[in-house]
């Protein structure tokens, strides 16, 4: 439908009922979203200093280390950055050789 008028617009038959039910679905999402971080949470208790958003960002990113440095004060105590063994273009690798701390 093609309402110029918000008001019109808002106040079409149906629109309540499926502006209710896109809220349950949305309400439905952010439960499962919930329950699948609290579960990595439960395997790697570490994860319950670390923010929903942030959470979800580490595990996005899981597989590149070098997108999740970010997190790692989060995570871990006093722990800045991690250094990256680099392969024969001087890429990092996923192995990492060192790791640093806040401290001068």
């Amino acid at each position: 439908v093609n309402e110029v008028n918000a008001v019109l617009a808002c106040n079409l038959d149906g629109r309540l009922e499926r502006i209710e039910g896109m809220l349950a679905n949305l309400e439905k999402c952010e439960k499962s979203l919930a329950d699948y971080l609290e579960t990595k949470r439960i395997a790697y208790p570490r994860f319950y200093f670390v923010a929903s958003a942030d959470l979800l960002d580490i595990l996005s990113k899981g597989s590149n280390p070098q997108l999740i440095l970010k997190h790692l004060p989060k995570c871990f105590d006093n722990i800045l950055t991690l250094e990256f063994n680099k392969d024969k273009e001087n890429n990092p690798t996923k192995v990492a050789i060192g790791m640093y701390s806040n401290e001068k």
